[in-house]
């Protein structure tokens, strides 16, 4: 085993202890108590490495405080980021039962591999840099960052920190690895640009007996648009079009003259995206109804240029020196990697390899949450991100 792998493995029980007490404390991202407990469990634990602590607030109403960690080292900035929240509220970890479950070579648990999984793989590769490239270590201005609200999708995270740090060398992102095969490693290379959209129909209202042809039923003009928007997903050009809140009419007894949804457009091509924009433009209304769209939210495409390349490429050049095999891939779901990746060159699933995230099945009453860590992928991704980085910077 080499020297990175073997610190990695005496060090994976503390890891793995770390990870499970960030798992058993909620920290769903309107869960502000929870959040900070989150921060405040990574802070101890980061305590000796005697960085200087930021917190900063979030202009998300209810939200709790990003948290950075800064080495203060005099050289190049790199941001190690992740982030404090979950998808799962407390009530539903509460229902759910214990957060910690060891299965085999897996645990199962809230947020274990998104993102808390993460957060337990940034600290152990730091700490291998520690012992094993101390030139490395202490040659960068590390700065730890975690998002208190990245589940949230807003933007104000990034321009905080690259307010704090500005002119980054690196943007490393550790969400989990991509790769759905053990003993392969997968780095996310590209990921989806976010467009969200709010969809409205307006039609004519009448008696729902007497007046029933006076009337413009808004529903139906509605569902005509949305199964003709939802038709153009493309999973060949990984474009995907998801309606996600319907709602209008206010009884059986009435023609529904208002009905509204809410979608998103995901893409990776620009060129298409913006094919389908024009299509928007002219959606056809069923006759006797208006359509308006509005744009809500928009969060551009992970971006990582020719230096994002090389970041890629040295990590596959790493793995090659471990024995490993590196390759990259990418999602059509977001991170805070598209909003650093305008930036700095930018990687991210740095993290350790798992599955079902967000997951929760639902059968007679109870339910359980199904979001996985495989166990084995921990010390080996450790031992690969750790030398990459030495690679990186020697």
């Amino acid at each position: 085993m080499t020297t990175e792998e073997l610190v990695a493995v005496r060090l994976l029980p503390e890891a793995l202890d770390f990870l499970r007490e960030l798992v058993e404390a909620n920290s769903y991202s309107l869960n502000r108590e929870g959040v900070k407990k989150n921060a405040d469990l990574i802070s101890t634990r980061f305590s000796n490495f005697d960085w200087a602590e930021h917190r900063i607030a979030s202009p998300v109403e209810g939200t709790g405080r990003h948290l950075l960690l800064d080495s203060g080292h005099v050289g190049p900035v790199v941001f190690l980021i992740s982030h404090l929240d979950t998808v799962y509220t407390a009530e539903e970890q509460a229902t759910a039962g214990p957060g910690w479950n060891p299965e085999g070579e897996r645990v199962r648990g809230p947020g274990v591999v998104d993102n808390k999984g993460g957060t337990a793989m940034l600290w152990l590769v730091l700490r291998i840099l520690q012992e094993t490239a101390p030139k490395t270590f202490h040659a960068i201005r590390w700065v730890a960052a975690w998002n208190a609200a990245e589940e949230l999708l807003m933007p104000d995270f990034s321009v905080a920190c690259l307010a704090f740090a500005p002119a980054p060398k690196a943007a490393l992102v550790f969400e989990a690895d991509n790769s759905a095969t053990a003993g392969t490693w997968e780095v996310v290379h590209w990921r989806s640009g976010i467009v969200r959209y709010r969809l409205i129909c307006e039609g004519r209202g009448a008696h729902a007996g007497n007046g029933h042809e006076k009337g413009q039923n808004a529903i139906v003009g509605l569902a005509s648009a949305i199964l003709e928007i939802s038709g153009w997903t493309d999973y060949g050009r990984n474009t995907t079009i998801n309606v996600g809140t319907v709602q209008g009419g206010e009884s059986t007894n009435r023609v529904p003259d208002l009905a509204e949804a809410t979608f998103e457009i995901r893409f990776r091509d620009p060129t298409h995206f913006a094919e389908l924009e024009a299509r928007l433009a002219s959606l056809p209304a069923t006759i006797g109804c208006s359509l308006r769209i509005q744009k809500v939210a928009e969060i551009t495409p992970l971006d990582r240029g020719a230096d994002g390349d090389r970041l890629e490429s040295n990590w596959r050049e790493a793995g090659r020196e471990l024995g490993l095999s590196v390759s990259s891939g990418g999602r059509r779901g977001s991170s805070d990697a598209n909003y650093f990746s305008s930036h700095a060159p930018t990687l991210d699933g740095l993290g350790p390899r798992g599955g079902n995230m967000h997951a929760i099945e639902r059968r007679d009453g109870s339910i359980q949450i199904t979001e996985y860590l495989e166990l084995d992928s921990f010390a080996a991704k450790a031992a690969l991100n750790a030398r990459a980085l030495t690679r990186l910077f020697p």
